[in-house]
């Protein structure tokens, strides 16, 4: 039975490399798979002499892949078919539907998901959708629909007029899948409110209930411990309810640095500790009533009740995949208890990690999966391998002895079985997170998330100002962590052979003590730890077109030196393209340097991400415009000015500046009228980065000679502005870039521009379509990350994508 299972899992995991699901009928295809295993099963149950016997365990084993793979299939097929059609895209729709989960609230407004009941309209609205209500429609200060509506609360039925898009995000190679995650919570559409009217204050329902649950729990911590008083008492509303928005960015790089992230979430170890406490508590009176303990057992009914709270923690929790993979393994468990059977561990993990997968066949996608489940595992590896769990009698002396050293084993099993795990997923690691899990760990699960748990059963609100105050001086000490040199290490992302080098010999490290060649397991770990896996041959230049929305950030790099051409656009008050796109990227990729940013101009879709660039890692050397001077917010950054004619090489790669023609000149003029251009040359293959020139800019470039460049980054984002017939005909391009945000306000890029390149026969690529597009020079070679990443979930708009109507 486990092999059955790990293969259906296997087969489950295996389906998120597809880049289309087969036109198949794959629910017949599973009732088949299943019928058949069921057969075998029973023929082998029953010792039945039969021709296949010798090949029955490896037939089952993939007969029981292909379940896995065909239940994946089925359901995300029946998911794909709720697609809203292009045509509805960027239109006014009025819906009539119930809001089925807590709002979140952003800087911007709120968002929420949203269960369509009717639409009049004749376009088809996927059931389950994610509107946004903003605060600011547009740039202009007026009112806000969010002004008119008032806030909007969970279980309400609302009839909206929206604007929606099929689910779109950033495309880049090691960054986050926005696409990825909707898809998993059966997003099919997001978009935003235009105008409301509330028809129903609640909508009866076990969704909504929960819902409006949850939203009346963070409303009286939000009124016991207001934020303006108590800033980080987000902390426990994000421990009672799961609500991770409630604490401020600042406090989440804090906890990454000191690798205490899990512990403010709802973790397994929190769910399990509550249904420990309620089991306690229920045996504890059941014991005291002969009449009903002659009837059951007060160890059951405590494990009864237990079970229950579990139940009703992770539902109020939201639900996320290591609270349910915590009440899966319970579930199993008190069914042994209850009925008295031995279940082994690590069966127990096993059938959590298929009934999530049932559940929720897309899990695999969220880092957060691999690590619930690994991290469990590694701490049933290190307690059985270690024989831990014992029942021997001992001494309190003893057993405090023996806990301690049991809590330190697993931790170090744990930090070095997730290391792999952590490095593939984010490129850092915690290098303090032992020390600082070791007074975490106890302080958080055993004393501020009971009072907290304690406050959502028992409505006296001292028990919140006593969690909030005694999490204020562990929150001191991590920011005293967070803030050490030596706190966090970066490291490229693993090639898929040394990672799986890292997992046979994290495993083989934690082998029990006095195994026979064991120090040599770090061999195979050395290669994760080495400094580049992803190195530009010398003469040779690499360029990365990241898609980072509507603006423009290029990464160029040679042999030996990386440049920075524009940081992206400035997102809100609490996230920008450098923190959330580029430094994430430069680090995978194993960056940990720039030797020269270039800031073409003031413009924020530029240099909206300058400083967290800045701030993240060493800069060598800034040019930028004349009324920029971002070298100066950072010391020890040296200033330079991009003036046509400046020119260097790196590793055999040359670098030009083509405009602005003097610093001087440029400094009276518009902002897009400074952009610096750059022209990357290897050889006779150049690259021309244009940044916002427009048509005078790019007449006075010819006039002053330049030579063709075979790949143009297209101007000013395909806009109107530029782009003109001079400039084309003078560089002569084969390949043309389109840096454009998916379905941006500007209507870039202009369908008149785009028919000039294409007149001239001229390969077009577009960051919206086609997300990071990376040049190879010389060998002129292009690929497009969507194309060549290209996965089943992923929006694939076609070339022209219209725009929203005005």
């Amino acid at each position: 039975m486990p092999a059955l299972l790990i293969a259906f899992a296997s087969g489950v995991l295996a389906c998120q490399f597809l880049p289309e699901i087969p036109g198949w009928p794959w629910g017949w295809a599973c009732l088949v798979l299943l019928g058949v295993i069921a057969g075998l099963c029973a023929m082998q149950s029953r010792r039945r002499p039969a021709l296949l016997s010798p090949f029955k365990a490896p037939l089952l084993f993939v007969l029981a892949f292909a379940l896995g793979a065909s239940y994946t299939c089925w359901r995300s097929a029946a998911l794909l078919a709720d697609t809203l059609p292009e045509a509805a895209m960027g239109r006014n729709i009025r819906l009539t539907g119930v809001v089925d989960s807590l709002p979140d609230r952003t800087a911007r407004g709120q968002r929420f998901h949203f269960k369509v009941e009717q639409v009049d309209s004749n376009f088809h609205v996927p059931e389950q959708i994610q509107l946004s209500v903003w605060h600011h429609v547009g740039q202009d200060e007026t009112r806000s629909a969010l002004s008119d509506m008032g806030q909007i609360k969970a279980g309400e039925r609302w009839s909206f007029v929206v604007r929606l898009k099929r689910p779109h995000g950033l495309a880049n190679p090691h960054g986050y899948d926005v696409e990825a995650r909707l898809f998993e919570n059966g997003i099919r559409a997001t978009g935003y409110v235009k105008s409301g009217e509330r028809l129903d204050d609640f909508v009866p329902g076990f969704a909504t209930g929960i819902a409006l649950l949850r939203s009346q729990i963070r409303a009286r911590f939000d009124r016991v411990l207001p934020e303006a008083a108590f800033p980080d008492a987000g902390i426990l509303t994000a421990l009672a309810i799961g609500d991770q928005k409630a604490i401020p960015g600042s406090l989440w790089q804090v906890f990454a640095k000191t690798g205490t992230t899990h512990l403010m979430s709802i973790s397994g170890l929190h769910v399990t500790l509550f249904s420990g406490l309620v089991a306690l508590f229920v045996s504890a009176i059941w014991r005291r009533l002969p009449k009903l303990v002659s009837r059951l057992p007060a160890q059951k009914m405590g494990v009864f009740c237990g079970w229950f709270a579990a139940a009703f923690y992770t539902l109020i929790a939201g639900a996320g995949i290591p609270a349910l993979r915590t009440l899966f393994m319970l579930t199993v468990g008190a069914y042994a208890l209850l009925t008295g059977r031995h279940v082994s561990p690590f069966k127990i993990l096993l059938v959590a990690l298929v009934a999530v997968l049932l559940l929720d066949p897309w899990a695999g996608m969220s880092p957060g999966f691999w690590l619930s489940f690994v991290a469990v595992a590694l701490l049933l590896w290190a307690a059985l391998s270690e024989h831990v769990i014992t029942g021997e009698q001992r001494s309190w002396r003893q057993r405090l002895k023996i806990w301690l050293k049991g809590f330190g084993r697993t931790q170090w099993a744990v930090t070095i079985g997730t290391l792999p795990f952590l490095l593939l997923f984010f490129s850092q690691f915690s290098l303090i997170s032992p020390l600082t899990n070791a007074l975490a760990i106890p302080w958080v699960s055993g004393v501020v998330t009971p009072l907290t748990i304690l406050a959502l059963i028992v409505p006296w609100d001292p028990l919140l100002y006593l969690a909030n105050a005694l999490m204020t001086p562990l929150l001191a000490f991590l920011q005293w962590s967070a803030a050490l040199p030596v706190a966090i290490w970066h490291a490229p992302v693993p090639s898929p052979l040394v990672f799986g080098l890292a997992i046979v010999g994290a495993l083989w490290w934690l082998m029990p003590a006095g195994l026979p060649g064991r120090w040599l397991a770090l061999f195979l770990c050395l290669p994760l730890v080495l400094p580049k896996i992803d190195s530009v041959p010398a003469g040779q230049a690499r360029i990365d077109v990241l898609d980072v929305g509507q603006g423009l950030a290029v990464v160029v790099r040679t042999h030996r030196h990386v440049l920075l051409y524009d940081t992206g656009p400035y997102y809100s008050s609490e996230a920008d393209a450098g923190v959330r796109v580029i430094v994430p990227y430069l680090r995978a990729i194993g960056v940990e340097r720039l030797d020269a940013m270039v800031v073409t101009h003031r413009d924020t879709d530029h240099s909206g991400g300058a400083l967290s660039v800045l701030e993240s890692m060493p800069v060598g050397w800034v040019a930028d415009a004349p009324d920029t001077r971002f070298a100066d917010a950072v010391p020890g950054v040296r200033s330079k000015t991009c003036q046509a004619g400046r020119d260097w090489t790196w590793d055999g790669v040359r670098f030009e500046f083509l405009h602005p023609s003097s610093q001087a000149a440029a400094k009276n003029l518009a902002s897009n009228h400074q952009s610096c251009v750059l022209q990357v040359s290897v050889g006779d293959k150049r690259m021309l980065l244009t940044s916002d020139i427009e048509l005078a800019d790019e007449q006075q470039m010819v006039a002053q000679g330049m030579l063709p460049s075979q790949i143009l980054l297209v101007p000013h984002h395909g806009s109107g502005t530029s782009s003109g017939d001079a400039l084309l005909n003078a560089v002569q391009p084969e390949i043309a870039i389109v840096p454009v945000g998916y379905r941006n306000r500007y209507r870039h890029p202009k369908p008149e521009v785009m028919a000039g390149y294409e007149a001239r026969k001229i390969r077009i690529y577009r960051t919206d379509t086609d997300g990071m597009v990376q040049v190879a020079l010389p060998a002129m070679t292009v690929s497009a990350y969507r194309r060549v990443h290209q996965r089943y979930w992923m929006d694939q708009p076609s070339g022209a994508v219209a725009q929203d109507e005005q």
